[in-house]
């Protein structure tokens, strides 16, 4: 399965809800940092820990001619402090580079690793607007979470981009179905049925602020496997099942309809591993 994460606008916390859910996915699974304005996870939540000399850059680099499915477990390392197949993709350095990315094929590898190797993604593709936006990934994928705070202006912009997105997944993706809402709590916010209403969009959950977890996820702050148990991480954790859920069933739909003969599945394939790969 292929989900896709982005925002409407600014930081509302698209990336440190991604790898909660990727550090609390229960099948083999890996986060891409396909953010066009480059990767954060390799300096913040890894803190130099993990080689920095793989990743988008080097699988475009090696995965020429088609040749990027093969590529792809050598760019690949395993997120730290995990003991399951939980694999991080870093993505670019800077802005700059984010148009040398073929996303098309990208997309298109990442489809294929489910299918092939029983291995999920997800995607943080970072702001929707934002200039060499992967909105191939976004039209490939089976589930697109529109992150968004609770405050009025974040959820003014997100009630446009929501729309915005409705059409062109329905005109060039997997269909306006495939979109769905997270949100961040912020103080005094609006309530997720509120929300949920002005956005016309289902609600995963809703992400509770705690400072602590999330200086963890995106600083690498010391706090061994506590953060694990925050309101912040358990609260993702439960969006990420609920969005696992889902994007199984649209899966299910599309792979039946792509073979023909093939029944529809409702259920969870069982976890594969993907052995013993570089930098694990």
């Amino acid at each position: 399965m292929l989900i896709a994460l982005v925002s409407a606008k600014g930081a509302p916390g698209v990336t440190t809800s991604t790898l909660a859910m990727a550090l609390t996915w229960p099948r083999a699974v890996v986060l891409a940092e396909c953010d066009p304005r480059g990767g954060d996870v390799l300096a913040g939540f890894a803190a130099g820990r993990l080689p920095a000399d793989r990743g988008l850059v080097e699988l475009q680099i090696r995965g020429r001619n088609n040749t990027m499915a093969n590529e792809l477990p050598s760019q690949l390392v395993q997120l730290p402090g995990t003991s399951q197949a939980q694999y991080l993709l870093p993505g670019i350095e800077s802005a700059q580079q984010a148009g040398a990315i073929d996303w098309d094929q990208l997309a298109g590898v990442f489809r294929r690793l489910h299918d092939e190797r029983q291995v999920d993604v997800l995607a943080d593709c970072g702001e929707v607007h934002a200039q060499h936006s992967p909105a191939p990934i976004l039209r490939a994928a089976d589930l697109v979470v529109l992150v968004a705070r609770t405050t009025m202006p974040a959820v003014r912009v997100a009630v446009k981009t929501a729309a915005a997105l409705r059409t062109d997944l329905q005109n060039n993706g997997m269909g306006a179905d495939r979109l769905v809402a997270l949100l961040v709590s912020s103080p005094h916010g609006y309530s997720k049925d509120e929300i949920g209403k002005q956005l016309d969009l289902p609600v995963l959950g809703e992400i509770p602020w705690h400072e602590t977890a999330a200086r963890v996820l995106s600083e690498g702050a010391d706090m061994r496997d506590r953060y694990l148990h925050s309101k912040l991480v358990k609260a993702a954790s439960d969006a990420g099942q609920r969005a696992g859920t889902w994007a199984w069933q649209h899966y299910s739909e599309a792979d039946a309809m792509r073979r023909s003969a093939q029944p529809i599945t409702n259920g969870y394939p069982v976890p594969t591993m993907m052995g013993e790969r570089r930098g694990r």
